[in-house]
C-alpha cells in the first residue's frame, strides 16, 4: 500500500539527514534510487508545505515518470544526495504533447553554486531530445527576475501574463513582497506546424505585439461569426484548493457558451474560487464570440498560448479580488510592454467591484 503524505514527511523527518556542502554533483534523469532523495529536498526547501504529495511520497513520483506525465531531472552528488530538481510535467494544457518546465528548487547550502543553471539548461536543451514534446511552456514568478532572465538566454519567448495568480505563501514567502504572486507565461517551439490562427478584433494589438518574436508560421485572420446554431460548449476543468485558481479549457465553443460560462463560475466561486481562467481555442473562427461574452463579466487578456489545445489559445482571466501590480519585477523590454498592454485591459473591463 502507498504510504500517505504524513507517513512519507515522518520518515523524512525520523532520518533527519545532512547534507554535506560543496559537494560535486551530476545533472541527470530521473533513477528509481533517486525517489527519498527529492522528497528530502522537497521537505527541506518546503518543509511540509509543499500543496502536492506526490513530490513527498516516492511511489507517486516513481508512477508519474514512469506514465510520461512528469520527466524528472536531478542534481546528483557522488553518494547519491539529490541537491537539486527541475522537471517537465503535464499541467493545464490539453494537447498532450504541450509539457511546463517547472519545479525548479536548490538545496539552500547549494545556491550560490550553478546547480540550478545546469538543471534549467538539462531541462530545456537535452530533455526534448530524449522526451516526445511540441512545445514547453513556464510559469516564471514575478517577485524576482532570476528565472526569466535564465529562460530568455535559452530562447523561451513571452506570451502572456498571469496576474496574483499563486499565494505566496505557496513559495515561503521567500522575497516576495505582495500577498500573491504573478507568473509570466513562456513559450519555446521545439516540434510547430503551420496552422490558422484566428484573431479576436478586440485584441489585434495586443497578438501582433506578442506573435512579433514567436517561431512559427500561423495563416492569421480575423475572428467572426457566431458558433454554429445547435452547438454545445466542450470544456475540461481543473481546480487548485491551494491557490483558490480554476481553469477551464474550451476545447469547443457553442452556441450555449454564455450559460455555461456563467454556470462554471459561479461553481468555482461557490469552492472558494478566486482566480478564475478560461483557455479560448483560437483554431475556430468565431472565438471572438467567447471573449466578449468574458470580457462582459469582467475577464481580461492573459496572453496567448501556442499549440495549447494543439490549435493556439487564448487566456482569459478573472480576480475577485483587486490585484496588486506594483510588486511584479519583470526582465524584458517585451513582458514589460505587456504587462502595461495587460493592466489597460483589466482597468477598461472594470467589473471586478461588482463581481
Amino acid at each position: 500500500m502507498t504510504m500517505n503524505k504524513e507517513e512519507a514527511i515522518g520518515r523524512i523527518e525520523a532520518t533527519n539527514q545532512t547534507i554535506q556542502e560543496g559537494q560535486r554533483f551530476v545533472v541527470d534523469r530521473f533513477r528509481l534510487e533517486d525517489a527519498w532523495g527529492v522528497a528530502r529536498l522537497f521537505h527541506a526547501v518546503y518543509g511540509r508545505d509543499y500543496p502536492i504529495d506526490t513530490y513527498y511520497i516516492p511511489e507517486k513520483l516513481i508512477e508519474q515518470n514512469r506514465n510520461g506525465n512528469l520527466h524528472t531531472v536531478v542534481a546528483r552528488t557522488a553518494g547519491g544526495d539529490i541537491i537539486a530538481h527541475g522537471a517537465l510535467y503535464r499541467s493545464s494544457a490539453h494537447y498532450q504533447r504541450i509539457y511546463e518546465s517547472g519545479l525548479g528548487l536548490t538545496l539552500p547550502s547549494y545556491r550560490n553554486s550553478f546547480v540550478f543553471l545546469s538543471i534549467f539548461r538539462y531541462v530545456m536543451e537535452q530533455l526534448p531530445k530524449e522526451v516526445e514534446v511540441d512545445e514547453i511552456f513556464g510559469e516564471a514568478v514575478c517577485y524576482h527576475v532570476t528565472v526569466q532572465k535564465l529562460a530568455f538566454f535559452t530562447g523561451t519567448k513571452t506570451i502572456g501574463l498571469e496576474i496574483d495568480l499563486i499565494p505566496a505563501a505557496a513559495y515561503g514567502r521567500e522575497g516576495a513582497t505582495t500577498d500573491r504572486v504573478t507568473c509570466l507565461l513562456e513559450s519555446k517551439p521545439y516540434h510547430d506546424r503551420k496552422q490558422t490562427l484566428y484573431v479576436p478584433r478586440v485584441y489585434s494589438r495586443e497578438m501582433d505585439f506578442i506573435c512579433s518574436d514567436l517561431l512559427f508560421e500561423r495563416n492569421r485572420h480575423d475572428s467572426k461569426g457566431l458558433p454554429p446554431p445547435g452547438s454545445k460548449t466542450r470544456l475540461t476543468q481543473q481546480f487548485f484548493d491551494f491557490a483558490d485558481v480554476a481553469r477551464f479549457n474550451v476545447v469547443s465553443l457553442g452556441e450555449d457558451f454564455a450559460g455555461v460560462a456563467a454556470n462554471m463560475e459561479s461553481e468555482a466561486r461557490a469552492r472558494g474560487g478566486k482566480v478564475l481562467q478560461f483557455f479560448l481555442n483560437l483554431g475556430e473562427q468565431w472565438v471572438s464570440t467567447g471573449v466578449e461574452i468574458l470580457r462582459d463579466e469582467g475577464y481580461f487578456l492573459g496572453g496567448l498560448l501556442p499549440r495549447w489545445f494543439d490549435s493556439d489559445g487564448l487566456l482569459m482571466q478573472k480576480l475577485i479580488f483587486q490585484p496588486d501590480f506594483s510588486g511584479i519585477r519583470l526582465f524584458t523590454d517585451k513582458a514589460k510592454a505587456l504587462l502595461d498592454m495587460i493592466q489597460k485591459d483589466w482597468e477598461r473591463t472594470g467589473e471586478w467591484v461588482n463581481r
